[in-house]
């Protein structure tokens, strides 16, 4: 940076002009240099997880954006909805935003302040199938539904049969609906696993009562 020029100015205009001139010589950067970064323009994009990313700007940014944003790097689907997972099906068709909404609604729903905690903790463990069923963690007579058993039709457990597929499951969803909807006038599709399994309530378009008798 240059010295400022000397001045030999003999009024205060003169001296005004001079004060003026050194400070703008003070301000500028030598050519080509590049401007210094304005936090007001400054801003980064969080990592998608099941919600969309969202762009923080780093004037306004709180520790709490900073914490937000490194957890994101960490995030993976839940791997009961990746492929070969238990409930692919949920998300079948669906492209990746449609996907992680249904999560986010799925995650949402299941600690919906209306449930009782101690209902929120067996969803949960739904969710994610983390009871002890099936034939990867049980073996033998123990990995089968004891229902279906008993009839003569032996069928793996797991959450997806226990709560939806199986026929004495599907005889309590019938009844449930149908008392749902003398109370509410509202039809449930009890074929929809999103609703039987993970509690989602969803009314598909098109949908009539006489499914409560199929």
């Amino acid at each position: 940076m240059q010295d400022p020029p000397e001045s030999d100015a003999g009024s205060p205009r003169e001296l005004g002009s001079d004060l003026d001139k050194q400070y703008s010589i003070q301000l500028l950067a030598p050519p080509g240099q590049p401007p210094i970064a304005d936090a007001r323009t400054l801003a980064w994009r969080t990592t998608a997880t099941a919600t969309d990313p969202k762009i923080i700007r780093l004037q306004g940014a709180k520790a709490r954006d900073a914490r937000i944003t490194y957890t994101a790097k960490q995030w993976v689907d839940p791997r009961v909805f990746a492929p070969g997972g238990r409930y692919e099906g949920m998300v079948e068709g669906l492209n990746d935003g449609e996907a992680r909404a249904l999560i986010k609604d799925i995650a949402s729903g299941i600690t919906h302040w209306a449930i009782p905690p101690e209902e929120q903790v067996h969803l949960l463990k739904t969710a994610h199938h983390g009871y002890k069923q099936g034939a990867l963690k049980c073996s033998g007579i123990h990995a089968l539904c004891a229902r279906c058993l008993q009839a003569g039709a032996p069928k793996e457990e797991c959450a997806t049969h226990t709560h939806h597929d199986c026929p004495a499951a599907k005889e309590v969803w019938k009844s449930i609906a149908g008392a749902w909807l003398a109370a509410t006038g509202e039809r449930l599709d009890i074929e929809d696993p999103v609703l039987t399994v993970m509690g989602l309530r969803r009314q598909p378009d098109g949908w009539g009562g006489d499914a409560l008798e199929k």
